[in-house]
């Protein structure tokens, strides 16, 4: 299996993702939470029932929030009892990339 690294900026650090980690950041790509959730419940149907898969997600964005490696953004748009979307930047020579999902 080839090793996943991201780094961050602030604070530099490098993380080793595992497979769970790999796989709710490829789904961090603009689509909401609740999108999100699905995607992620799907890629792992019928492996693991959607509750299972529901309780690793939070886990999984918990721990890639802490980290630093995604954020919740919320839409100007929307208001604050909306549920928010999780973002991930790509950093690359100081330019960033923000992404909601």
């Amino acid at each position: 299996m080839n090793d996943y690294v991201v780094f961050t900026p602030d604070p530099p650090n490098l993380y080793s993702l595992n497979q769970a980690a790999r796989l709710v950041l490829a789904f961090c790509d603009g689509r909401s939470g609740s999108a999100l959730e699905t995607a992620y419940c799907d890629a792992l149907d019928p492996m693991v029932s959607r509750l299972e898969a529901s309780a690793e997600l939070r886990r999984t964005i918990e721990d890639l929030e802490r980290k630093c490696i995604v954020r919740n953004i919320q839409p100007a748009n929307k208001k604050a009892s909306m549920k928010h979307s999780t973002s991930r930047e790509k950093k690359r020579h100081g330019s960033s990339k923000k992404a909601r999902t």
